[in-house]
């Protein structure tokens, strides 16, 4: 049979490659994420850092690695962030230039009290 429905029929019937296309996609969605938190641009930083989707692990990894304040803040204010992380940052130095920041301080206070609306 050369007919469309059968070709499709076909397609449709092999179920063994689609759950093996979706995690290859989603890891390569992950590395593309992950390599687009590292990239020279600040502004694709900030983008990734803003992002809810991104996951909790590359947004860790930024906050452990990035310099620049504005990547910072961002990264701060993602509720995807792990608290625990933030925790770790506040005992490092670049983060007393978020000291006199009430957005980001009253930001923080309210998720530590889980009132994150």
């Amino acid at each position: 049979m050369s007919s469309l429905k059968a070709a499709l029929k076909t397609v449709t019937t092999s179920k063994g490659s689609s759950s093996k296309n979706a995690a290859f996609y989603n890891k390569e969605k992950n590395n593309f994420i992950a390599e687009m938190s590292v990239s020279v641009h600040e502004v694709t930083r900030i983008d990734v850092g803003r992002s809810e989707h991104v996951p909790a692990g590359t947004l860790k990894q930024m906050l452990v690695n990035e310099t620049e304040t504005d990547v910072l803040k961002v990264l701060l204010m993602n509720p995807r962030t792990p608290l625990k992380a933030i925790i770790d940052f506040a005992g490092d130095p670049r983060a007393r230039q978020f000291d006199d920041d009430p957005e980001v301080i009253d930001y923080l206070k309210n998720r530590m009290s889980g009132d994150e609306g």
